[in-house]
């Protein structure tokens, strides 16, 4: 009989120990539901990401009380380190201001971008691809060496032969980030006539200067637009050793036009110059510097810094027998 009362004793102090201890419980959660007035639904950012607060704080990442008002108040957080962060919101509501603070994770989860530096090669180019391509990551502000982005590469870069070739190459960085990208480069002649390398510049670089002939001779043609109605065009003859040039200026009154006429010899020197069709009797210094300009603005655009390509006087023909080295050029 003593037996039995002792084992209802205990249970029912058992039972008043849970019932206490659920209390307890639900009183500290309610009491820290009801402290925590704001939460972040999502608190992780990528690493570097600048406007790192306005997604944070933005309506639809923040959960606030009825009646409360949030702003962001102080934030220790270091973009360009993987870390977890302090990001303090100041709380406003029913007369009072608060503070909650909340704990932000930078991560990184973006791997490494290769780039080449150089594209076109030229048939029989030997090509080491540690030194051709450039490693960067958000978690380095300098390049990643080849090594330390533990590069690896799938295939070979043929330079056999004139076209296309490309190879798979895998880096990592130093947060484990792996990025896989093709790299692609054009491989090429590296003897072919003048007349095809200077149409191909023409091609392919975006220049004012497009090609133009007339009969057998070999001319360059440009145009500027200064705006404000100030334009100019003309053409190089490089053949009769010939620089024309043609100018227009619009105004409220009317547009103005004037033409030029210059004539140089084989080292681009001028000799003689007409202005609408009267010849200049004053210094030709003027019209030598703005040959001068043109001849170098064509000499950049075709990478003739040896000096190796020579144009005037060269007909279409002289220029489609005459091959050039490109690999001089560099």
């Amino acid at each position: 009989m003593e037996e039995k009362k002792k084992n209802k004793k205990v249970i029912g102090i058992s039972i008043i120990s849970v019932v206490a201890l659920i209390t307890i419980i639900g009183t500290v959660a309610f009491l820290v539901i009801n402290a925590q007035k704001l939460k972040i639904y999502n608190a992780t950012i990528e690493l570097g990401q600048e406007n790192y607060i306005e997604e944070l704080a933005k309506q639809e990442n923040v959960y606030i009380k009825e009646g409360y008002t949030y702003s962001v108040k102080d934030s220790k957080i270091d973009i360009n380190n993987v870390g977890i962060y302090d990001l303090t919101f100041e709380i406003k509501g029913e007369g009072r201001t608060t503070e909650e603070t909340k704990k932000i994770e930078v991560k990184d989860t973006t791997p490494p971008t290769v780039k080449l530096k150089q594209d076109t090669f030229y048939i029989g180019d030997t090509i080491n691809i540690e030194e051709i391509v450039s490693i960067k990551d958000l978690s380095q502000t300098e390049e990643i060496s080849y090594s330390e982005a533990k590069a690896q590469v799938i295939g070979e870069f043929d330079t056999s032969k004139e076209g296309e070739s490309q190879v798979t190459i895998s880096v990592t960085d130093k947060n484990g980030n792996t990025g896989t990208q093709e790299l692609k480069i054009k491989v090429e002649k590296p003897k072919i006539s003048l007349y095809e390398y200077v149409m191909k510049v023409l091609e392919t670089k975006n220049s004012r200067y497009t090609n133009g002939t007339y009969d057998d001779k070999f001319v360059l043609k440009f145009s500027y637009n200064f705006g404000n109605g100030l334009s100019a065009e003309g053409w190089i003859n490089y053949t009769e050793k010939k620089y024309y040039q043609y100018s227009r200026l619009s105004t409220a009154f009317g547009t103005a036009k004037t033409s030029e006429l210059t004539s140089f010899d084989s080292k681009g020197k001028v000799t003689n110059v007409y202005v609408n069709n009267k010849q200049c009797k004053e210094d030709l210094s003027t019209y030598q510097n703005s040959l001068d300009n043109e001849m170098k603005n064509i000499n950049d655009l075709l990478e003739n810094n040896s000096n190796k390509i020579n144009l005037i006087g060269k007909t279409v023909d002289q220029l489609k027998n005459e091959t050039i080295d490109l690999r001089e050029l560099k």
